[in-house]
C-alpha cells in the first residue's frame, strides 16, 4: 500500500523477459535492478514497479493466447487491491481485446476465494 502511494505520474516500464518452457519463467533482476537504483526518484521506481507488472500480466496473457486460443480472465487476490495495478492491468488487458472480470460482490482477496471455494464444494456435494 505504502508502494502504491508513493507512485507518480508516469508511464515507463521496465521488460522483464519470460522464459517459455512448461511454464513461464520471469526473470526478475531488470525489476530489483530499477527498484536499487537510487537515481530515481522513489515515486518514479514505484509506478515503474507497478507499471512493469501490469505490462508483464498481459504480456503472459498474450503467450497464453498465442498457445492455447482466446480466453477470460479474472483478477483475483490480495494483489489486485492494489487499485493502480488492477486498474492498469485491466486497461491494458481489455485493450488487448481480452475479457476481463474483476469481483464486484464479493472481496478480490482471501475472502472472496473462501467464498468460491464454498460454492464450488456445495456444487460436488452429492
Amino acid at each position: 500500500m505504502m508502494l502504491e502511494a508513493m507512485c507518480c505520474d508516469i508511464n515507463d516500464t521496465i521488460d522483464l523477459p519470460i522464459t517459455e518452457n512448461d511454464i513461464h519463467l520471469i526473470d526478475w533482476e531488470p525489476l530489483v535492478t530499477m527498484l536499487l537504483n537510487n537515481d530515481l526518484l522513489r515515486c518514479q521506481r514505484a509506478a515503474i514497479f507497478h507499471n512493469s507488472l501490469a505490462n508483464n500480466i498481459v504480456q503472459q496473457a498474450l503467450m497464453y493466447r498465442d498457445n492455447f486460443g482466446e480466453f477470460a480472465i479474472g483478477l483475483s487476490g490480495g494483489v489486485f487491491q492494489n487499485k493502480r495495478l488492477s486498474e492498469s492491468a485491466m486497461s491494458q488487458l481489455r485493450a488487448q481485446g481480452f475479457r476481463v472480470y474483476y469481483p464486484q460482490q464479493h472481496p478480490v482477496n482471501d475472502a472472496g476465494l473462501a467464498f468460491g471455494q464454498i460454492i464450488e464444494t456445495l456444487a460436488h456435494d452429492d
